[in-house]
């Protein structure tokens, strides 16, 4: 699969049907979407929530590539790789978690680990390692044996009454899946195969109602798993941009910002004030932009967290917590002037205004002290959130 394929969007897909699927009158198209609403009911862990997103991404890719290839058996194993893809950037890039128990996340920091895998590798680079070196999974060989049955429980809710967990419940459930596959109620597939060639087949009617409410579908698997995050990430920010690979850096609304800074010092005699502030160097037009507080954690670019630096300095940064008693008035310094240069462009001054409850006026009249002591009630408490969610703090840049 290509790099292009796997960011094909839910709306290209839907823009290009194929002719391939069958067009069945009304009545014989009915299937029982109000259970998909209840797959989620039962979420003590994460497996179903990637199950599913497995699913759909397994069935855009098909879907972009060859239509016509939808029905064909999909392997188990391939949508196990898949639920790790899915997992990779909450759980390596984020450092969300899944749970204290979750093998999921197991998986995604094992093979993090063995391998040397970057946190912001790229999902079809995962998806490529993952393929090449299969014994990664092998672990999470209990995950095919369970999910993709249980999944399916909404469907049979009055025939598994009574029994209990484990693989008597698995069994019951793939038994009348392959009961009812050619019927009206039939769930959205059924499983075929025994072992490691377990595969599963989709139903043509459900596959019509997936391929034709995908969007749909990818946003309601996102709102259960953010609140699965939530729950497990409470004092994690910006969960709702945290379920998947990271889209690149947009950061032209800063670089403006700094831009103008920039011109403003140099016109008032004080381009030393723009400078990197880890190396106390002046800078020249040709600077990177940091987050303070790294992205991977706040999920945001605001004004206030960002700042010019060299393109080295960042690299060195990656998304390490800076030290707050040597760095944090450096910052609040370089924006303070910040503020004070560009007051005739009050639309700069929202992020500010919204992060530290203070109208413009009160930012302007205030003095360095006011505003590092504001820099400091928002930020420490943020910064021992991070650690407690695992990424380094107190990194100070080694001078050469």
């Amino acid at each position: 699969m290509s790099e292009e394929a796997n960011e094909i969007s839910a709306s290209d897909v839907s823009a290009h049907r194929p002719d391939s699927f069958r067009q069945l009158p009304a009545a014989e198209r009915r299937i029982q979407t109000h259970l998909l609403g209840r797959v989620f009911d039962d979420t003590t862990t994460s497996y179903k929530l990637f199950w599913f997103k497995a699913l759909l991404e397994t069935l855009k890719l098909r879907w972009s590539s060859k239509p016509g290839v939808v029905y064909e058996p999909i392997l188990v194993s391939d949508l196990v790789l898949e639920m790790v893809v899915a997992a990779w950037h909450p759980v390596c890039f984020f450092r969300l978690s899944l749970g204290a128990t979750d093998k999921l996340q197991n998986a995604c920091e094992t093979l993090q680990k063995r391998l040397d895998l970057a946190p912001n590798t790229k999902g079809q680079q995962v998806r490529n390692v993952i393929a090449a070196t299969p014994e990664i999974l092998e672990h999470l060989w209990n995950l095919a044996t369970y999910v993709p049955a249980l999944f399916l429980s909404p469907w049979f809710s009055g025939e598994m009454y009574g029994i209990g967990a484990g693989t008597a419940r698995v069994k019951r459930a793939i038994q009348l899946a392959r009961e009812r596959r050619a019927r009206q109620e039939a769930p959205p597939y059924w499983l075929d195969g025994k072992g490691r060639n377990v595969s599963l087949r989709i139903d043509r009617r459900w596959g019509d109602f997936l391929y034709e409410n995908l969007g749909m579908l990818e946003a309601f698997s996102d709102r259960h798993l953010a609140h699965y995050l939530q729950a497990k990430n409470p004092n994690s920010p910006g969960i709702i941009h945290k379920l998947r690979e990271p889209p690149s850096p947009q950061l032209l609304r800063a670089r403006r910002f700094w831009k103008s800074v920039r011109e403003v010092f140099i016109l008032r005699g004080i381009s030393t004030f723009f400078q990197d502030y880890f190396k106390a160097e002046r800078l020249d037009a040709d600077f990177s932009i940091d987050h303070f507080l790294p992205w991977s954690f706040v999920a945001h670019d605001q004004l206030w967290n960002l700042a010019p630096v060299f393109l080295s300095t960042n690299s060195r940064k990656s998304d390490r917590l800076p030290d707050p008693d040597l760095y944090l008035p450096r910052l609040a310094k370089l924006h303070w002037h910040a503020l004070r240069t560009i007051n005739d462009r009050p639309r700069f001054y929202d992020d500010y205004i919204s992060c530290f409850k203070q109208p413009s006026v009160a930012l302007l009249e205030g003095n360095e002290e006011r505003m590092l002591n504001l820099y400091r009630t928002v930020v420490i408490p943020q910064i021992e959130l991070a650690r407690n969610q695992g990424f380094e703090v107190g990194w100070r840049l080694k001078m050469a």
